[in-house]
């Protein structure tokens, strides 16, 4: 697959965001549409790289125009950690959104998160007045308390970092306060799940979402786990999933 990316920072000097663009490399019509990748929190964003920047490469052969950034504070965005929160993160989406719309010229755009970026994702459709084509929320984190317990978070005990990446006792509290609730999203066209798993408190969540627009939901097992310790640094290349959220997005059948 040959690579057509254009790496560039956007926003104002002091708090720009990296952003790296993925043209469409082919012409189809009904897939005129921009997407926005965003990205899951400390180690589980290392892991996942490859995976976000194979399933942009797919995309933009699909025709779509595709780009992924990093958070303010993390990655190869200006910043750090101590300064960085949930209602800024939610805000670097949006300016995403904005920024692959002006290099484009394509106003119908779609969001893809991977576990916590699914989080924002969400939250961002929630908050938003744009229209969503989709919404894919690829292994999403529904409860910020127990996404910090994956990592090994008690009452008693509250960490510090995540695996090396620092929390503080401000982001702590606003990632324990998440709970995502499925109203307020008559914005979004389809909602996509894939997840490796699923449970008691998806099925409730995503059966609600139904009432409000078209949901599916796709369970793809996977090997390894993306909060595991002793996979730490490990990249994950599920591709089998990645495959599946291109076929939703196109319409194709597996």
């Amino acid at each position: 697959m040959s690579i057509d990316q254009h790496s560039f920072y956007f926003g104002k000097s002091g708090d720009a965001l990296l952003g790296v663009y993925y043209p469409p490399t082919s012409i189809i019509p009904e897939h005129n549409q921009s997407i926005v990748l965003c990205p899951p929190f400390g180690q589980e964003y290392l892991r996942s790289h490859r995976a976000f920047r194979q399933l942009a490469l797919l995309l933009a052969r699909e025709g779509f125009h595709v780009m992924r950034f990093d958070y303010y504070g993390t990655g190869d965005s200006d910043g750090d950690l101590e300064s960085a929160n949930i209602d800024r993160w939610i805000d670097d989406i949006s300016a995403a959104s904005n920024e692959l719309i002006n290099i484009s010229g394509c106003g119908q755009q779609s969001l893809i998160g991977l576990r916590f970026g699914s989080t924002l994702a969400f939250l961002h459709a929630q908050q938003s007045t744009t229209q969503w084509q989709s919404l894919t929320l690829w292994e999403p984190v529904l409860s910020g308390v127990r996404y910090l317990a994956e990592f090994g978070d008690t009452p008693e005990n509250p960490i510090t970092n995540i695996m090396g990446f620092p929390v503080d006792s401000k982001l702590h509290s606003e990632i324990s306060a998440l709970q995502l609730t499925p109203t307020n999203i008559d914005n979004i066209g389809t909602i996509n799940c894939v997840a490796s798993s699923t449970n008691q408190d998806q099925e409730k969540f995503l059966q609600t979402l139904d009432y409000h627009a078209s949901v599916t939901q796709t369970v793809i097992p996977i090997e390894g786990d993306w909060a595991k310790a002793d996979e730490f640094l490990s990249a994950m290349l599920p591709r089998e999933m990645i495959m599946s959220i291109v076929n939703n997005l196109t319409g194709a059948t597996d």
